[in-house]
């Protein structure tokens, strides 16, 4: 993806109104897991997309491929928090 840090924090930034919502179509569909999603994070800079489920599992995608790089299952704890770093490129579980 192109553009400096700054140029897409710019790009991501915006005021949601009625209109904009009614006007948004879906852009991408990852049909690999069809439960609920309780927690999802976008990393900045990248394509990646990290997902927390109700099946206590984690995902990672590369959105620009569509495709589920991995999946992390932590059934003993379950996932309460994820998000991905500038610095690093891993989901961070914290329970």
């Amino acid at each position: 993806m192109g553009g400096s840090q700054s140029e897409r924090e710019d790009k991501v930034s915006m005021e949601l109104n009625e209109e904009i919502i009614q006007s948004m179509e879906v852009g991408m569909a990852f049909r690999d897991y069809n439960g609920r999603i309780s927690l999802m994070d976008f990393h900045k800079t990248s394509s990646y997309l990290v997902i927390a489920s109700d099946d206590k599992s984690i995902r990672l995608y590369d959105v620009a491929s569509a495709s589920c790089l991995k999946t992390i299952n932590s059934k003993k704890n379950g996932v309460d928090l994820v998000c991905l770093f500038a610095f690093m490129m891993l989901p961070v579980q914290a329970v």
